[in-house]
């Protein structure tokens, strides 16, 4: 065999070799209906979370604004552990906790301030709270929350 026929043979086997590689990487992993559910209503509570605190910056109310957009962050984070598939349950939980206690810390000024337009701007996330709270098997999922 001549030495151009050897090179060629190379670099096509070596075209082969990495083309194989690239397509064997592992798939990601699969995710369970469950846990598709639950990543699809983080995510909208996130996306609710972030139009409250957006409509939460009208506001003349700083805590209301101050919840809303921590609501909105911590919602944020429980999403991205959710998508991730990385967080186990009990760092799940913890995140959770903290949406948790930011949702109501926002409801406790919505009840204070006793205005409708801070009752609308609550719906928003009132709905994603309780459907994600359901998926984590809290009581809040089942409540008048």
């Amino acid at each position: 065999m001549d030495l151009p026929r050897i090179l060629t043979s190379s670099a096509v086997a070596s075209l082969l070799t990495l083309a194989a590689c690239t397509t064997t990487t592992p798939a990601t992993t699969t995710r369970s209906p469950a846990q598709a559910e639950l990543s699809d209503s983080a995510r909208a509570l996130h996306e609710n979370a972030r139009l409250l605190a957006s409509r939460a910056d009208a506001e003349v109310r700083p805590a209301f604004t101050a919840d809303a957009h921590e609501l909105e962050q911590r919602s944020y984070d429980f999403s991205q552990a959710v998508a991730s598939g990385r967080a186990s349950d009990s760092e799940l939980r913890a995140d959770f906790e903290s949406v948790s206690r930011s949702y109501h810390r926002l409801r406790n000024d919505v009840e204070q301030a006793n205005s409708q337009q801070a009752r609308a701007d609550l719906d928003l996330v009132k709905g994603p709270y309780r459907d994600v709270a359901a998926r984590m098997g809290e009581p809040d999922g089942a409540a008048g929350s």
